[in-house]
C-alpha cells in the first residue's frame, strides 16, 4: 500500500460499555475473541499512519495498556468534554510535521478496509479541505445524524435527529463517524466550537464551523455499507461478531 506521508491517526475511544453489559470500555468488548478496538488498530497500522493516538477514559489506563504496548501512544482525556475535546486531546501529540489527521471512532470502525480510508485521506487532501467525512445512505436512518445539501448537491450542514426541520428526516445519507482534518485549521477554530446542552464539544460542529466561514467540506460516500458495524446494544455486538468470524474464514480459504 502507498504510503500517505504526513498522516496521523487519533483512536476516540473513551465510551462505555454498561449498555453492552460490560464494565469495560465498549471498544474494548470482544468480537471474534479480540476486543473490537483491535482490529481497527491493524488497520491504521497498515495504512502506515503514524503515529497512532488512542484517547482513553478516566481510570481505564490499566486495561489499555496490555493491548497498546509500546506501538501506540495513549492520551487521557480527564473529563467526558464530547468527541471533540477528545481528538484535541490526541491531536496535542502529535509531531509538528504532521498536517493531517484521521479521526475514528473505536466502537464503530472495525470493519473498515485500509483502501477504503486511504481513498478518504486522499480525496481530503486532493480536493483542499480542511474537513472530510464519511457518509452512507441507509435504508433507516434512525436517530444517525443527516447530511443536508442544497439542490446543486453541496453539503449545506451536518444535523442532528433532533435539529432536522419538517422535510428533512426522510434525507437517507447519513455521518458514520470518521473524520479527516486539516490539523492547523482544526486547533484554529476549536475555541469556536460552542458546547451542547451536555455541556460537550461535538466534533460534528467543526461542520457548520468550515460552511460559515466558507472553507471546503467534502463528504466521501461509503459504497460497501458492510464496511460501517455501529456496536451499541448486545444483539449488534453479536451480530458483528458473527460478521468478524465470517470475513476471518474467508480470508483464510
Amino acid at each position: 500500500m502507498t504510503r500517505l506521508t504526513k498522516i496521523a491517526a487519533v483512536v476516540l475511544a473513551g465510551g462505555k460499555g454498561k449498555r453492552l453489559g460490560f464494565s469495560i470500555p465498549k471498544p474494548l468488548a470482544p468480537i471474534a475473541d479480540r476486543p473490537m478496538v483491535a482490529y481497527t488498530l491493524d488497520t491504521l497500522a497498515r495504512l502506515r499512519c503514524d503515529p497512532i493516538v488512542v484517547v482513553i477514559g478516566p481510570e481505564s489506563e490499566s486495561l489499555w495498556s496490555p493491548l497498546l504496548k509500546d506501538e501506540y501512544q495513549m492520551v487521557v482525556q480527564p473529563e467526558p468534554l464530547g468527541t471533540a475535546d477528545a481528538a484535541l486531546q490526541g491531536i496535542r501529540l502529535l509531531p509538528a510535521e504532521i498536517e493531517t489527521v484521521l479521526v475514528v471512532n473505536g466502537d464503530d470502525s472495525a470493519f473498515y478496509s485500509p483502501e477504503t480510508l486511504q481513498k478518504v485521506v486522499r480525496a481530503h487532501t486532493e480536493s483542499g479541505a480542511v474537513v472530510t467525512f464519511i457518509s452512507l445512505v441507509v435504508d433507516e436512518p434512525r436517530d444517525l445524524g443527516r447530511v443536508i445539501r442544497d439542490a446543486s448537491g453541496k453539503i449545506q450542514a451536518l444535523k442532528e435527529k433532533r435539529e432536522l426541520a419538517p422535510g428533512e428526516e426522510t434525507i437517507c445519507e447519513v455521518n458514520d463517524g470518521v473524520y479527516v482534518l486539516n490539523r492547523a485549521w482544526f486547533l484554529e477554530v476549536f475555541p469556536e466550537i460552542p458546547k451542547g446542552s451536555s455541556g460537550e464539544l461535538y466534533i460534528t460542529r467543526l461542520i457548520d464551523i468550515a460552511i460559515g466561514q466558507g472553507e471546503r467540506v467534502e463528504a466521501y460516500q461509503l459504497k460497501d455499507l458492510t464496511e460501517w458495524v455501529g456496536v451499541n446494544t448486545p444483539e449488534e455486538l453479536n451480530e458483528a461478531d458473527l460478521r468478524m468470524r465470517e470475513r476471518l474464514r474467508l480470508s483464510q480459504s
